[in-house]
């Protein structure tokens, strides 16, 4: 009757250390995928960040492209910006005179430095059409838009404003 317990023990010592496994093996698996969704979630926030910084830039160089037409405007309204109509062109920068211009029919590539391992390539057009919205409306008021692209025109930033000459 001895042996025969003795025999019970060490199957039930055999059947207990395979529980061990099954829970060991199921502890492993839910680690696994909890670990998986982690590193996922992480890589998903990083693109995120990297986009937000992108069009946090692209948008800064649509308001400096309002800005310069707008410092071009007060400067001299008469000759540089109320002649324009339906102009589609770039802003140039001559560093001697230090003076803003507008380059007609161009696109103005800015590279841009974001870290040291990736460069992104913005494309900047400035469009400024005659605002008439109804007849009461003077020709002096001029529609400004800002337009940047990046990712190979594959996305865009747009800024708006309307000028006019107010020193009149």
């Amino acid at each position: 009757m001895r042996k025969s317990t003795s025999k019970k023990n060490k199957l039930n010592q055999n059947k207990q250390g395979a529980y061990s496994v099954i829970e060991l093996m199921l502890a492993v698996f839910i680690f696994t995928i909890t670990i998986t969704g982690i590193v996922y979630l992480m890589i998903d926030i990083i693109k995120s960040s990297d986009k937000s910084v992108v069009i946090n830039q692209a948008t800064s160089l649509a308001a400096e492209g309002l800005e310069v037409v707008k410092s071009i405007a007060i400067e001299d309204y008469e000759s540089d910006i109320l002649s324009l109509d339906n102009f589609s062109g770039s802003l140039s920068f001559d560093a001697g005179t230090k003076i803003w211009s507008l380059t007609p029919g161009t696109v103005e590539d800015i590279n841009s430095v974001l870290d040291q391992t990736e460069a992104r390539n913005f494309k900047r057009v400035i469009y400024i059409d005659e605002l008439t919205a109804d007849e009461t409306a003077t020709s002096s008021l001029k529609h400004v838009q800002s337009v940047v692209t990046w990712n190979n025109n594959q996305s865009t930033t747009t800024l708006e404003m309307v000028i006019s000459n107010w020193t009149r």
